[in-house]
């Protein structure tokens, strides 16, 4: 690999891949229904 890391089993993730974390963060704080969860994409 040529970015000058040692392989340190970085995990990079990206504003889209972590949507799924918000939402079910914003569900446990109460902003909406967690059973409201189960229809997202």
């Amino acid at each position: 690999m040529g970015y000058g890391w040692k392989r340190s089993g970085s995990f990079l993730l990206s504003n889209g891949h972590i949507s799924p974390l918000w939402y079910s963060v914003f569900a446990r704080s109460g902003y909406f229904p967690i059973a409201e969860l189960a229809t997202f994409p």
